[in-house]
């Protein structure tokens, strides 16, 4: 519901014509331009990335071969039962199954073997499990877990990032809760492989050598985790038949991708520090250089922004792997802090439209806007002033091509109306008196151009922010 504050208005514009007289002396005021020169920020100095060793580092392993049959695991090992719950820790190892022998661990019935972890924070991991489920299984499934937050107990903020359902009568795995599946393996030795990228919060979950799952990794299962890697659990869930762990390991590593030179040449399998120091644009970990013509240029046109450009991708090329469809990439240097509008809107075909800071489409996508028929448009406000942002325009089918006019546009975030009704491209009184007018009113963030710092009021806050853009 909308409400007005109780000020007085005529009291309000008296200070505000007070703040502007000081601002006109002072000089407190904002001019915005374009970048007139392309700066490309380097990652690390060759003098930091010579501290450390960029290959992989065995930081944890565990194969269950120096314990002793017979007794429970939690007496003689850090492994211990979810929630410290003596019920969930009836668990041993076994010789039945092995992949490296003697030993592996043995899950069945209400087993829930946990093993937690300590300063997983930050940096780059892979978790490989190996995992054997008999050919007799049947019934009731089991879970492989892992944790980015456990609390003592198994209760209060514990938080899933990754888990695991192997479902042996419809012979399944799932990631849940995505609804991502794989076929059940039986019978043999299965790799369970989680690639955990905790300085991007992305997660790459592989079975069998198979990418089943790659998302968030705070965000994976419970949501609004933490990036850590707290503790692995093995659930039994009443399975009447006995699941193997073995060669367990924690290992960091340094991702590699593609980098792009500058004599448009491109080399594969190099660190993003490495390919800094070589000049280059790095296109992005597991990037290969023979599908990147949309990441970071190859192909990109440059462009500056705000501009309109006609192309046509007719006679295009499916470079991207984002849709199978001819398409067309641009790259911009962000000039200045606004709300950016990309649109192809005028084009007779069916497009799809992808912004994108480090991947295409990690900030924005679009397909049908509406007003536009089939074709796109992306409103986005952007404030990573001087950082390089890629555009790509698609078919949404193979069978959708043609020729388009891309129109890029800005409104500065305190242009809120002109003399006509709408942003005219400056901030002035019309824009003063429009807040001033919706002063006090509340609603979603940013429903209306008078909020202009999005936090759901105009109040002070948008006044201060509209006299530091004054014109």
């Amino acid at each position: 519901m909308k409400h007005t504050h109780p000020i007085q208005i005529h009291t309000l514009i008296g200070f505000v014509i007070l703040i502007l007289l000081l601002t006109s002396v002072s000089g407190i005021h904002s001019t915005q331009s374009p970048l007139s020169q392309r700066e490309q920020k380097d990652i690390v100095t060759i003098e930091e990335s010579q501290e450390h060793d960029l290959g992989p580092r065995l930081d944890w392993y565990e194969n269950f071969d120096n314990y002793t049959e017979g007794i429970p695991l939690p007496e003689q090992s850090n492994w211990e039962p979810w929630g410290d719950n003596p019920i969930h820790g009836d668990f041993y190892i076994s010789s039945n199954y092995c992949r490296s022998p003697p030993y592996s661990l043995a899950i069945d019935s209400i087993d829930d073997a946990l093993h937690q972890f300590s300063g997983y924070t930050s940096s780059y991991w892979i978790f490989t499990a190996w995992q054997y489920i008999p050919l007799e299984a049947s019934g009731a499934s089991t879970y492989f877990i892992l944790l980015d937050i456990y609390e003592e107990g198994g209760g209060g903020d514990t938080n899933w990032a990754t888990q695991l359902l192997f479902d042996p009568d419809d012979m399944v795995v799932y990631s849940e809760f995505e609804g991502n599946e794989l076929p059940l393996i039986l019978g043999e030795w299965v790799e369970i492989h989680i690639v955990i990228y905790l300085e991007d919060d992305v997660q790459r979950i592989f079975y069998n050598g198979t990418l089943i799952s790659s998302k968030s990794w705070t965000d994976g299962v419970s949501g609004d985790g933490e990036l850590n890697i707290a503790a692995v659990d093995f659930f039994g869930n009443e399975a009447e038949y006995e699941v193997f762990y073995d060669d367990l390991s924690l290992v960091e590593f340094h991702p590699v991708g593609a980098c792009c030179l500058g004599d448009d040449s491109c080399i594969n399998g190099v660190t993003e520090e490495e390919c800094s120091q070589n000049g280059g644009r790095y296109q992005g970990h597991d990037s290969f250089c023979g599908n990147l013509c949309c990441v970071w240029g190859l192909n990109a046109k440059e462009i500056e922004i705000p501009c309109e450009v006609e192309g046509d991708t007719t006679d295009g090329q499916d470079c991207c792997p984002l849709r199978d469809s001819r398409d067309d990439s641009y790259e911009f240097v962000l000039p200045y802090e606004a709300e950016w509008t990309f649109s192809v809107c005028d084009a007779g075909w069916d497009t799809y439209l992808y912004l994108g800071y480090i991947d295409p489409g990690d900030i924005a996508e679009n397909n049908d806007y509406p007003g536009c028929g089939n074709a796109s448009k992306i409103i986005m406000r952007l404030g990573e002033v001087g950082d390089i942002y890629n555009l790509v325009i698609e078919g949404n089918t193979t069978e959708d091509y043609g020729p388009y006019t891309l129109v890029i546009t800005s409104r500065l975030f305190a242009d809120v109306t002109g003399p006509n009704g709408e942003p005219d491209g400056v901030v002035n009184v019309y824009d003063l008196l429009a807040v001033l007018a919706a002063w006090g009113q509340t609603g979603e963030p940013g429903w209306i151009y008078e909020d202009i710092n999005v936090d759901g009021i105009v109040d002070t806050a948008d006044l201060l922010e509209l006299l530091g853009s004054w014109s």
